[in-house]
């Protein structure tokens, strides 16, 4: 298992640029890498873009440490 911040870094991206793409706030994705409650809706908008970037499909309740409650 592979933490947010892991894929991110195995995926070449800053925060700021995964934020971009995404069309969240750095900030908030900080957050969730550190654990903070969010939706699986927000998280998929992560993953989709991780996906792209890595060539691979990530499970998203593979990923360590994410707390997702709605």
């Amino acid at each position: 298992m592979a933490t947010l911040d892991q894929l991110i870094t195995e995926a070449g991206l800053r925060k700021t640029e995964l934020a971009n793409e995404t069309g969240l706030n750095a900030a908030t994705i900080t957050r969730i890498a550190h654990g903070e409650a969010t939706s699986r809706v927000t998280v998929v908008k992560i993953v989709r873009i991780l996906e792209k970037y890595l060539n691979r499909s990530i499970n998203i309740d593979s990923i360590e440490g994410l707390n997702i409650t709605r």
